[in-house]
């Protein structure tokens, strides 16, 4: 019986690691954030301008600009992304397991 609550414990423990090390290896870096913002401000182009074209080259125009405004903090866990204009930060995401999630503020953002 003693045998038994000690494996489940350490299948826990286990568990808990694995979930921590998959968390630090899929960490988004700020290129994904930056991708991801990318996809979000397309996203937010009315209906009738989009097009392949216009997010091609809205991506080959929005990518070094935000390359200097956006800053991603890594606390390794997660990532933090944030914008910083006119000496204003905001908070725009947040990174874990690889993917990016974004505050409401990105929606301020429109074109």
């Amino acid at each position: 019986m003693a045998q038994n609550g000690k494996s489940r414990r350490f299948f826990r423990w286990l568990l808990f690691l694995a979930i921590i090390v998959t968390a630090i290896v899929s960490n988004p870096d700020k290129d994904k954030h930056i991708e991801k913002l990318n996809e979000k401000l397309y996203d937010l182009v009315p209906d009738t301008e989009k097009s392949s074209l216009v997010k091609t080259i809205g991506t080959l125009v929005s990518n070094p600009i935000l390359d200097k405004v956006v800053t991603v903090d890594n606390y390794y866990l997660f990532s933090v992304s944030k914008i910083g204009v006119l000496g204003k930060e905001e908070t725009l995401g947040y990174g874990v397991f690889g993917m990016v999630f974004f505050t409401d503020k990105v929606n301020d953002l429109e074109y």
